[in-house]
């Protein structure tokens, strides 16, 4: 982990709950960690199942619409417009994650993730994983080898215990 800045860089998505006693700021009812910079290779499933019915809509809105990104990367494999819009009707005013922007460099087909806010207790196991899945299905379509999914997180974020 490096926190230089105000941004938290961390190679391991496992060491993550680390952090949170040693560098998280209160705000409000959570503690959190702003600008959090994630760099990972592949994440197991998790144990835990999606925490409600609007997340596994969501990840399914998401994988349903990965070719909107895709298909960018028929057309022009070096392209910077690979980019998918999390347009998922949540009730939200702006979903929580929001961009997914795919593009291939140095052989290798890569998948950088913007989001908005992120409960880590609920949804970052699944998060991550749906990250993968995504990256998984857009490698297997474009018969590209699968590189890193970087996740750029404003705040990640868990409540305080009362």
């Amino acid at each position: 982990m490096l926190n230089i800045n105000n941004i938290i860089l961390i190679n391991d998505p496992y060491t993550v709950s680390n952090y949170f006693e040693d560098i998280g700021k209160g705000v409000g009812d959570t503690i959190e960690l702003n600008n959090v910079v994630l760099t990972f290779n592949d994440i197991k499933k998790p144990e835990k199942e999606l925490p409600t019915e609007m997340d596994t809509e969501e990840r399914n809105w998401l994988m349903d619409n990965t070719d909107i990104a895709t298909k960018e990367l028929y057309i022009n494999l070096y392209t910077r417009r690979a980019i998918m819009y999390n347009l998922h009707k949540s009730g939200l005013g702006h979903n929580c994650l929001n961009t997914f922007h795919f593009y291939y460099r140095e052989d290798k087909l890569h998948l950088n993730v913007y989001v908005r806010s992120m409960n880590f207790d609920a949804n970052f196991e699944n998060d991550l994983y749906t990250f993968n899945i995504l990256l998984e299905k857009a490698h297997n379509k474009l018969l590209l080898s699968k590189g890193q999914i970087i996740v750029f997180i404003m705040s990640l974020h868990k409540f305080k215990e009362k």
